[in-house]
């Protein structure tokens, strides 16, 4: 199989992909590497021993995280509070990285845990990058907000409404624009699937096998998948604001479609 690298952004539908691969005794796959709770102690940020037993990094000086500069300056403070601590793109991170590209047939990374000068997008282009995204950004920023809200990521039985600064939706939507354009020119030869293709999760799994090169023993099929977006958008306490707020620009659409 070639190797593979699953790119994707908060809420688009990408674990029901990357959690449904199984390793098989010819390939291993690993997760979200960059994801913080397998980076980093909760408390103090400091890299978890076993990260660096397993990649030999046992003195690797870690600071604790911050945003990238470009964050803050693009899209203000509080989408950068929204995604939380970025990863920052240090040497020894790179080492880890190149450790994971070259030890595993495939993993995950979120486009948001990258800045946008990041050299590790480069690092991607001789993989076969899957992208998964979301055409609506209003739910997967409602479904962002909620999750962030109740620390529930997966199977959501909550009730709980978030309600949606108008402005961080704006400056939110304009972010997806960029990275769903930055990621189309830097990899033209990628995989497409979009949320609600999930939802045909048989040709969504042999478009992937296709692509990757993968056999058919080594995933797990779901038997279903149930998206959440009409209940993500209907937990929106200001909806009308919104409506209002978006009417005649491009993204009243995401108000528009029907979501299911």
């Amino acid at each position: 199989m070639n190797k593979y690298i699953i790119l994707s952004h908060y809420r688009s539908g990408s674990s029901v992909l990357n959690e449904s691969i199984a390793p098989g005794h010819d390939c291993k796959i690993a997760f979200e590497i960059l994801h913080e709770s397998l980076l980093f102690d909760n408390t103090n940020f400091d890299v978890k021993p076993v990260i660096k037993k397993l990649y030999g990094f046992e003195n690797w000086p870690m600071q604790k995280q911050r945003f990238h500069p470009s964050y803050d300056a693009l899209f203000g403070k509080d989408l950068s509070d929204l995604f939380g601590n970025q990863i920052s793109d240090l040497v020894d991170l790179r080492s880890y990285f190149f450790y994971c590209k070259d030890n595993f047939e495939g993993f995950k990374i979120m486009s948001q845990q990258l800045s946008f000068d990041s050299v590790l997008w480069s690092a991607l282009e001789n993989c076969k990058v899957v992208h998964v995204y979301r055409k609506n950004y209003l739910a997967q920023l409602a479904s962002l907000l909620l999750a962030k809200k109740t620390n529930v990521w997966q199977n959501i039985k909550h009730n709980e409404k978030v309600t949606i600064d108008p402005r961080l939706a704006s400056a939110y939507f304009i972010h997806m624009d960029f990275l769903l354009d930055f990621i189309s020119r830097r990899y033209p030869g990628r995989l497409d699937i979009e949320f609600d293709e999930l939802k045909n999760w048989d040709l969504v799994v042999r478009k992937f096998q296709d692509f990757v090169g993968l056999r058919q023993s080594n995933l797990i099929l779901k038997p279903k998948y149930e998206g959440n977006s009409i209940d993500s958008i209907q937990r929106i306490n200001n909806l009308d604001e919104l409506k209002k707020f978006f009417s005649d620009s491009k993204y009243e659409i995401f108000f528009k479609q029907v979501l299911r």
